[in-house]
């Protein structure tokens, strides 16, 4: 696999897209939660609900109105149009308002006598009482930028940014070949593949329990 393939270059590719991918989106889904759990504005609960009401809607239900935007926009084969589009993530704003919900009020009240306005409060009192959420909510957008499939082989049509589930699934699990399927080679980058993310979660377990038994989500 690894003499045959450029496993490592198609490896590399996601770990990047996976890594900014879920950097901008722990930060725009805290901004957001953010706004849902502290921030009281006209229509707060219809729109937190209808933001929420995205869970039941597959990525397949609106692919080609998303692919006709980022051709519009001119970010087909680049970084950006998986980056941007994954950072569109209900899960984690979910995640996260459920818990900046349970961070005592009388913090705020203390730092807004202290003079403090909204985006203060948010960066240096939400933000780092909330490192377990954080980590849950980056380990679960990790794995799935990882894992992501469908979308970065619509939106990548060249090799530079294909990540390491299309080229496998293109050039290595493909009956396109002259050889046909080729389960060997296929079955062994599948299991290499899986070790980036096991990794992830082995290093930030503790905070990835804690942060889902904090957050509302049970089972």
């Amino acid at each position: 696999m690894l003499e045959n393939f450029p496993f490592i270059r198609w490896s590399m590719n996601s770990l990047i897209i996976a890594s900014f991918s879920t950097l901008v989106i722990l930060s725009l889904t805290s901004l957001a939660s953010y706004a849902f759990a502290r921030i009281d504005f006209v229509l707060k609960k219809i729109w937190y609900m209808c933001i929420i009401s995205m869970l039941l809607l597959p990525i397949q239900a609106y692919i080609i109105p998303l692919y006709l935007l980022i051709s519009k926009l001119h970010m087909r084969d680049t970084l950006l149009s998986l980056v941007l589009v994954a950072g569109a993530n209900v899960t984690s704003v979910y995640i996260l308002t459920n818990f900046f919900k349970t961070i005592p009020k009388e913090l705020e009240e203390s730092a807004c006598i202290d003079g403090c306005g909204h985006f203060r409060i948010y960066s240096i009192i939400v933000m780092p009482l909330s490192k377990a959420s954080l980590a849950s909510a980056g380990i679960i957008s990790f794995i799935a930028n990882w894992n992501s499939f469908l979308w970065p082989m619509l939106a990548l049509r060249t090799d530079k940014w294909k990540p390491l589930s299309v080229g496998v699934a293109t050039y290595v699990g493909s009956f396109s070949t002259n050889h046909g399927f080729q389960y060997g080679p296929s079955l062994a980058a599948a299991c290499m593949s899986i070790i980036p993310t096991v990794l992830v979660y082995l290093l930030l377990q503790r905070n990835f329990i804690q942060g889902i038994a904090s957050s509302g989500i049970k089972g």
